[in-house]
């Protein structure tokens, strides 16, 4: 009883540390646990994800197999949102890091991504020959104003598949920030000084409780931005 009390502590204070943390990035897909799949018109698919076809590092298809056995292909021009199931590797971290502002969502969604599934919507980034409408993982869930998305490209990353292998380490180094409605761009370390205006320069409020761009800090300002300014 005395471990099992001891763990609970140690997972309380955890899970308060991590709050201000983005979600951990997505990188293997459970192959045994349903997938959730949903259009623009609301309709929901479930299935279990047998390949995610991407091209350049973006999604393209899922190849789903349905629970009725069949087998289907979804467009991820098509889908509107996916809640795809991690690992068990992943889950741990992604529920302590669980965004508190998630208020936006229903019990569902919200139960899905405190039991270990990624959620991806879409959106539309830029990239260098053009813009790229695509299914991105968000990593700050509820998040209304200012939106952070894993990078596919990010070079800590080196992407997933099903099956349960992680091949990944570090911290990635860039995002995809997109604010309200505008289009994704990336933001990275080397960059972040340039785009720290672009991002937060019309709040008082964050200019009052951050002066410089420090990228160490950039998940907390990501958070303190959603929650005081732009509402």
């Amino acid at each position: 009883m005395k471990k099992i009390l001891t763990l609970s502590l140690i997972l309380t204070i955890f899970a308060f540390t991590k709050a201000q943390d983005f979600l951990s990035p997505f990188d293997a897909i459970a192959p045994k646990k349903l997938s959730y799949v949903t259009d623009a018109s609301g309709n929901e698919t479930a299935g279990y994800i047998k390949s995610v076809v991407r091209v350049k590092g973006l999604i393209t298809d899922l190849n789903m197999k349905l629970e009725d056995g069949s087998k289907k292909t979804v467009s991820s021009a098509s889908v509107e949102y996916a809640f795809l199931p991690q690992n068990k590797l992943e889950k741990f971290g992604s529920n302590m890091s669980f965004a508190k502002d998630a208020t936006r969502w229903g019990q569902k969604q919200v139960d899905r991504v405190k039991d270990g599934y990624a959620y991806f919507e879409k959106t539309q980034i830029e990239l260098k020959k053009g813009t790229e409408t695509t299914l991105m993982q968000l990593l700050n869930p509820g998040a209304t104003v200012l939106k952070a998305y894993h990078d596919p490209f990010a070079k800590e990353t080196v992407g997933f598949a099903p099956g349960g292998i992680k091949v990944a380490g570090g911290e990635d180094k860039s995002y995809y920030m997109r604010k309200n409605d505008g289009v994704g761009y990336k933001v990275s370390k080397a960059n972040f000084k340039d785009n720290f205006d672009k991002l937060f320069g019309d709040c008082p409020a964050f200019k009052e409780k951050y002066a410089k761009a420090d990228w160490g800090e950039f998940e907390k300002m990501v958070f303190f931005y959603n929650d005081n300014c732009g509402k």
